[in-house]
């Protein structure tokens, strides 16, 4: 029985926003150096809060190919990255994480220089 407020144009049509508002958007910058431990790339969202993953991007600034494990602890995904490449992965609709409260994680298959990784997610009730 909650009355809720919509938004509309000079004609009356709805406007609605494209994914998520504004204040469950999030975004984390992760570098991980010389490292083959998992680092976490986005930290839990709290109870009862799921972090979906709507883009991610991974660079390889090392002269050394390795692969990546992204993880929300439960769910696990194998990229390779090239020695001096990356990629970038828009997740439509957003990769859900598998339990709320939980982090995603990146894992480096070998320890190279530095892999930056850059992430953007939702929060989900």
């Amino acid at each position: 029985g909650a009355v809720s407020n919509v938004m509309t144009d000079k004609m009356g049509r709805l406007v609605v926003v494209q994914g998520h508002i504004r204040q469950l958007i999030g975004k984390q910058a992760t570098t991980i150096t010389s490292s083959v431990a998992a680092t976490t790339v986005v930290t839990a969202g709290g109870a009862s809060v799921f972090t979906d993953l709507t883009s991610i991007t991974v660079t390889n600034s090392s002269a050394t190919a390795t692969l990546v494990t992204l993880s929300d602890g439960t769910a696990s995904l194998v990229y390779n990255i090239p020695a001096g490449g990356g990629f970038t992965i828009p997740f439509n609709p957003p990769m859900p994480a598998t339990t709320a409260n939980t982090a995603w994680t990146l894992q480096c298959g070998t320890s190279v220089a530095s892999v930056y990784c850059n992430v953007v997610y939702v929060k989900n009730l």
